[in-house]
Formats: C-alpha cells, sequence, structure tokens
C-alpha cells in the first residue's frame, strides 16, 4: 500500500547530490513504471455504461491525508526514509490501524444519511478480490462497531470526525494483507532486534577463535523498498502468494543470489575478485543494494555466505519480516545427501582431493533464520525457520534454501518442508574418513576420527546488546538445533533422519579392528600473522605390545569453505612404541613458510593420520584455526554534533615484513555516512596508516561508523566504532573515559 509522489532525498552531503539524484531517479522510475501499469488497467476496467448526468452529482475527491508523521510512529515505520522525504511517502505494517483524511470538492458538506463512500485498497498490477490483492471497503459511520479480535482480520474503514467536506477515518489493516506477513513476533526484546534494528554483526572466523563483524543493514532507506519489490517480481513471486510468509521467504533465499534469476550478488570464492568488490570489502547491505538500482537492476559483485546473510536480514527487515544473521562453525556439505561427510584417504594417508562432488566442511556458514507461523507444517514446527541464499544446492529447481524449521532439524524430521535434510547435515552430520584397503571387499576401510564434529557452535546476535569489537554480544542457540554433542538424544536426532532417509545402515559400521594406541592432535586457537606455529600430535601405546607407527602431519592453507588452496608443510614419520610408551610428534611451522599462502581469511588446516602395522588400526583427525590480523582503529577527533563538521581518523599499523599495495579503505557510518570507498598511499614496512576524514553527523543521538581496509598484500581488516551525538551525550563519553 503506497501513495503516489515524487521521491526527494534529504541529501547527507553537498558532494553525494548528483550520485543520489541519480540513485533516487531510478528507483523512482520503478515506482512510477508499477503506479502506471496500475492505473492503465483500472482505467480499461472502468465502465462506459455510467450515467453521465449522475456523474456529475458525485462528491469528488479535492485531497487526501495521510497523516504520516502520527502513522508512522503507531506503525513502527518512521525510520524509513520514505516517510521523511518531502512530500512523505507512508508506510504501513498490517494488522494495525492507521488514520487517514479525505476533502471533497466543493462546499456541499458529504451527507453521512445520503451518500456513500467506499475505499478500494489494491496491490499489484492485476489486483483481484477472490485472490485478496484488492479490497473494496464501506466506509462505515458508526464509531461503535464490534472491535471483536475477529472483526480485527478484516479491512474496516470507521468515520471518526466529520466537518462539512472533511472525513477523518480511521482504517484497519487485516493480518493477513499481502503487503506485508503474519509473522507477529510477541518477545518484544527479539521483535526490536529482529526488525528495527539497522546495525549489527555476522560471526566469522573458526569454532575455536570467533570473530564479530560489525554489519550496516539500512532497511529504512529509500533504495532498499524498490530494490525489494523489483526482486520479488524476478522471483516469479505471484502477488496473491505474498501475503503468505512462507513463500515470500522462500523467494528472497532464491533471489538475493544470481544463480538462475539475475538477482542481488554475484557469488565469488575464487579470491581473484577483479570486475567487482572483494566480498571482504563491504561495510553493510545499503552500498549493494544502491548498485543494484543504479544499475537498472544488474547482479551486483561480488558475494559469499555472510554477504548474503547480510542482504537478506536488510530485505526481511525492510518487508517487517522478523529476521537475523545466524553462523553454523564446522558446518557441513553433504554434496550427496547421506548425512555423512565422507574424507578419501590413499594407502599412504595422504587426502584425496580429485573429484569435483567431494563433500567439505566450511569453517563457518553464515544462513538466516525469520520468524513466522508454519500453518503448513504440524503443530510445534512454528517459530523460528532457515533461509539460506547462498547457492550451495538446488531445490525444487533453483539455488535456494528453506523455510526449514529449526524444531524439524532438532528433531530429525526430514520429510517436513522445506530442505530440511540438507540443514540437518550442516549442523551434525557425521564425518567418516575412508583409506584405501585392497584386503577389504569394498576396497576401502573406514579410519578412526576424533573430536571433529560438526555444528560447534551456532551463534546469532543477542538483542540489546552491541560490542564494537570482540564477541560479547553474541549469543550461542546451539541448543536450538541439537542435543549435546554425543548425548542419546543427539543420536537419536541423527538415527531418526538416517531411518527416513533410508540411511541407517551407514550408522550401523562395525569398529576397524583393534584400537590399542591412542592418539590425540591439539588445537591451535589462534596465532598473530608472523608468529610460527606447531602440528603437534600426542601418541600412547596402551598394548602389552610393541606398536609400528606410520604418521602423516599436514599444515595446508584453505578457503572457509574447506577448499584446500596449497600445502604449506608436511612431514612423514615412521617409529616404533614399546609397551606403555608415549611419544608427541611436532611440525615446526615458520612465518616465511605459510605467509605467502594465505587466502582469504587466513585459515589453515592442520591434519594428522597414523596407522598402526600390527593392528591395522588406522585414524585421522583434523582441526582448522585463523591467523589474527591487526584492527583497524576508529577515533573521533572532534566533539560530534547535529550538522556539524566531525572529523574521524582511522589507524592500524603494517605487521608484515613487506611493503603494502593498491591499499584502500571503505567505511560508512548511521547517520554519519553513505558507503565510500577511498584509494590510499602505499604502506611502509612496519609504517603506522592514519587516515582522516570529515563527516556530517545527521542526527542526534547514536551514530555507528564500520571501516574495512584491503590491499593486494593484507586483507580483511576492519573496524567499527559508537558515537553519541551532541555535546552533553560525547561529554559524558569522555568522563567515562
Amino acid at each position: 500500500m503506497a501513495s503516489n509522489g515524487r521521491v526527494v532525498r534529504q541529501h547527507h552531503t553537498a558532494e553525494g547530490d548528483k550520485f543520489d539524484q541519480q540513485l533516487i531517479g531510478k528507483a523512482q522510475k520503478a515506482i512510477d513504471r508499477h503506479d502506471a501499469e496500475e492505473k492503465k488497467i483500472k482505467t480499461q476496467r472502468k465502465t462506459t455504461k455510467e450515467d453521465s448526468s449522475s456523474a456529475d452529482k458525485l462528491q469528488k475527491v479535492d485531497a487526501v491525508e495521510f497523516y504520516v508523521p502520527s502513522n508512522a510512529v503507531e506503525h513502527h515505520t518512521k525510520n524509513y526514509e520514505f516517510v521523511q522525504l518531502n512530500p512523505p511517502v507512508p508506510v504501513f505494517r498490517r494488522g494495525q490501524t492507521f488514520y487517514l483524511a479525505v476533502r471533497f470538492k466543493g462546499t456541499v458538506p458529504f451527507d453521512q444519511n445520503n451518500d456513500t463512500l467506499k475505499l478500494v485498497f489494491s496491490f499489484g498490477p492485476r489486483p483481484n478480490i477472490a485472490r485478496g490483492t484488492q479490497a473494496e471497503v464501506h466506509v462505515k459511520f458508526d464509531s461503535t462497531s464490534d472491535s471483536s479480535e475477529k472483526n480485527n482480520l478484516k479491512w474496516e474503514a470507521i468515520v471518526q470526525h466529520h466537518e462539512g467536506t472533511i472525513l477523518t477515518l480511521h482504517i484497519n489493516i487485516p493480518p493477513f494483507a499481502p503487503v506485508d506477513d503474519a509473522v507477529y513476533m510477541e518477545d518484544e526484546k527479539w521483535r526490536k532486534e529482529c526488525i528495527l534494528n539497522e546495525f549489527g554483526k555476522v560471526y566469522m572466523g573458526t569454532h575455536s577463535s570467533p570473530k564479530g563483524r560489525s554489519w550496516l543493514y539500512g532497511q529504512f532507506d529509500d533504495v532498499v523498498l524498490p530494490a525489494c519489490l523489483l526482486l520479488l517480481d524476478r522471483a516469479n513471486l505471484d502477488y496473491d502468494s505474498r501475503g503468505d510468509p512462507t513463500h515470500v521467504v522462500r523467494g528472497i533465499s532464491a533471489v538475493v543470489n544470481s544463480r538462475d534469476d539475475d538477482g542481488l550478488l554475484v557469488d565469488n570464492w575464487s579470491g581473484d575478485y577483479s570486475g567487482g568488490t572483494s566480498p571482504m570489502d563491504w561495510t553493510g547491505s545499503l552500498k549493494i543494494f544502491e548498485e543494484f538500482v543504479k544499475s537498472g537492476g544488474k547482479s551486483v559483485k561480488f558475494g559469499q555466505c555472510w554477504v548474503y546473510s547480510g542482504c537478506v536480514t536488510t530485505f526481511c527487515r525492510a518487508l517487517g519480516i522478523p529476521c537475523r544473521s545466524t553462523t553454523n562453525y564446522v558446518s557441513a556439505h553433504d554434496c550427496h545427501q547421506n548425512l555423512t561427510v565422507d574424507k578419501f584417504y590413499d594407502c599412504n594417508g595422504e587426502l584425496k582431493t580429485d573429484f569435483d562432488d567431494q563433500d567439505v566442511i566450511w569453517n563457518f556458514h553464515v544462513w538466516n533464520e525469520v520468524w513466522m507461523s508454519r500453518p503448513d507444517l504440524p503443530t510445534g514446527y512454528g517459530g523460528w525457520q532457515i533461509i539460506d541464499a547462498t547457492p550451495q544446492e538446488l531445490s525444487e529447481g533453483s539455488y535456494r534454501l528453506g523455510p526449514a524449521s529449526v524444531m524439524a532439524v532438532r528433531k530429525g524430521e526430514i520429510g517436513l518442508q522445506y530442505d530440511t535434510m540438507f540443514v540437518i547435515s550442516e549442523v551434525n552430520a557425521d564425518i567418516i574418513h575412508w583409506k584405501d584397503d585392497e584386503e577389504s571387499e569394498i576396497g576401502l576401510r573406514q579410519m578412526k576420527s576424533n573430536n571433529y564434529f560438526i555444528g560447534k557452535k551456532i551463534l546469532t546476535k543477542a538483542p540489546e546488546k552491541y560490542t564494537d569489537s570482540g564477541i560479547g554480544d553474541a549469543l550461542d542457540i546451539i541448543g536450538d538445533y541439537k542435543n549435546p554433542e554425543g548425548s542419546k538424544e543427539e543420536r537419536l536426532q541423527l538415527l531418526n533422519a538416517a531411518r527416513n532417509a533410508r540411511l541407517w545402515y551407514l550408522y550401523d559400521t562395525p569398529a576397524a579392528g583393534t584400537e590399542d594406541v591412542e592418539f590425540d592432535l591439539l588445537d591451535i586457537d589462534k596465532i598473530m600473522i608472523g608468529e610460527p606455529f606447531h602440528v603437534t600430535v600426542k601418541i600412547q601405546n596402551k598394548s602389552k605390545q610393541k606398536r609400528s607407527i606410520f604418521a602423516v602431519l599436514t599444515a595446508t592453507s584453505i578457503y572457509y569453505t574447506g577448499i584446500s588452496y596449497d600445502t604449506i608443510k608436511k612431514e612423514k614419520k615412521e617409529f616404533v612404541l614399546r609397551p606403555q610408551q608415549s611419544e608427541t610428534l611436532t611440525l615446526e611451522v615458520k612465518a616465511d613458510e605459510y605467509i605467502h599462502k594465505l587466502v582469504d581469511y587466513s585459515m589453515i588446516k592442520i591434519c594428522a593420520t597414523a596407522s598402526v602395522q600390527e593392528t591395522r588400526q588406522s585414524w585421522a583427525e583434523e582441526d582448522d584455526f585463523s591467523v589474527e590480523k591487526p584492527s583497524v582503529q576508529i577515533n573521533f577527533l572532534t566533539i560530534p554534533a547535529v550538522n556539524k563538521p566531525l572529523k574521524v581518523q582511522l589507524t592500524f599499523q603494517n605487521p608484515l615484513p613487506y611493503p603494502l599495495e593498491c591499499c584502500k579503505f571503505s567505511y560508512e557510518g548511521t547517520g554519519l555516512s553513505r558507503p565510500k570507498m577511498i584509494s590510499f598511499k602505499d604502506v611502509a614496512v612496519d609504517e603506522k596508516v592514519i587516515y582522516e576524514e570529515t563527516l556530517l553527523p545527521q542526527h542526534a543521538g547514536e551514530c555507528k561508523i564500520v571501516t574495512t581496509f584491503s590491499s593486494k598484500q593484507l586483507k580483511e581488516l576492519s573496524g567499527s566504532a559508537t558515537v553519541h551525538g551532541g555535546e552533553a551525550a560525547f561529554a559524558h563519553q569522555k568522563h567515562e573515559k
């Protein structure tokens, strides 16, 4: 539901005027085309049999007033930039009421005894009453009309005040109106967090060293809603289906990637981002939606899972659908839908990677949860639902996922739509290591594996919490997805899913021979770039006989998707353990051996395999860790005040033993600056980088800024900071420090 009106932005900076006019012009053209099509259809439907003499006697509308500011407060839409334009554009939410005034032409007063007033609300280019995309509402003058819950489920218009030619109406929008979705949350804290919060966190890193990266959603910016409407059209979502949140979010998960529908973002995990923006350089969703609209709807380059998740959050919150970003650490990509991640080794303990459809384990994977009822599922499966726009596997012919009920995942109910089995694998698949064995009937033998289980943490941002750095604002919701690892209930979840998929035989595999030697690969949480690290395995012979051991220790640079990039270092060791003897194997890796082999997110996988000659016992274990880099520090050099220059300083020190080339900063801030990317000079060895910018705060209260730095040699540096506008607030901040 919207009123027409030319869109004019209140500019943030003088130098941005030209860009903003072009941007909003693109958005307004999309709106104008939509309105023109509606007008054309309505004109074609007009009856030509209307008596002209009767038409002359009809009251004609002179003006309509939407009371945009007051209605926006009641509908919690005052943050949308549309309602702040001149003239303002109303944005309403379903399931609530709003006020509307109508003034008729002339001086003849409206006669409630003889005159009849009917309002027509329509949605989409081909509105239809039977499909719920058009409503014809007869205005009532009885203010004592039934106000029961049942009556609030329908369109209704009641006159609140009548004076001469002016009527003030109180209009009820039913909760199932296709303008929005029936996705009400009772919990006020989560409702504010998942709909109204423009700023949040996306969690990255590894399970042993999670990182929180600040992300600006910008769902209230006036470029976002037009972009969302265009994207929903590309999702081939019928207008009468837009009242069903299941269909809406399924469409969103499909159209935020561009694999099969010219959607919002092009995916890229190659490490080569020429011709577009590196995923690590985005500071929020707004720049992505801007580029999409500015280009006339051309897919933006490039995105990865956490970028997709940030944009999905923006999309859903803009439509009033509660949504949060969720990160699964040690996330399985089960390519064969058998609830296991299968890894294959040759007879020498070398991992085999010579096939394209291998199962992989992502260090982290970010998707979204949306809140809704699920009347299409049995009772108890509503609430949080998983959707994922990252193009991993096809779902009913399109790259999309969900909505999958979190409760269905927890119970192992793979038969409940949509894509529940895939999510169960992501959070709870078993890892099975196979080794070539000529003596086995199938040519393979299952190896013993310890500790490295799937779904170690599942983090989302907690409501009413935010830290500029770290994960103090994170909430671990792994208990929503599964019972404690190794518990009877957790095993039953996976066995239930396996039985439903007729894969139970995979969980009835006999033990792989005598196992009387104990192996343990020690975890590495993190190291600072430039420091050495050690791959360490502790071994103990618990038998009363000697044991001949063959072991392979490996360190490999990997993408966060689990795909190997390059072997950093590897050693093979053969030795004999006496009865009850213990041994520690160590592989040392120096900085100059790994720095030049790091790829995006600077992650390293350590892996150890071993076999025992006498008993044919075999073992494999692996773990991942991240190489830490300095954060970009943000300092405010002047006192913040509305419409007064605010000087900001960005700093960090080059940690590498060589210069940085092709440097650039990206930054944006709520109420401070629209997204910008600035080229910077080359940085010398050990040089302290200092970049200063002057911003113009647009409103009082809390403002946040996010920045990233990248170069040819050093990437993924980021930082964020919070500042309170107004001298009094700033003085209080200074006093606290």
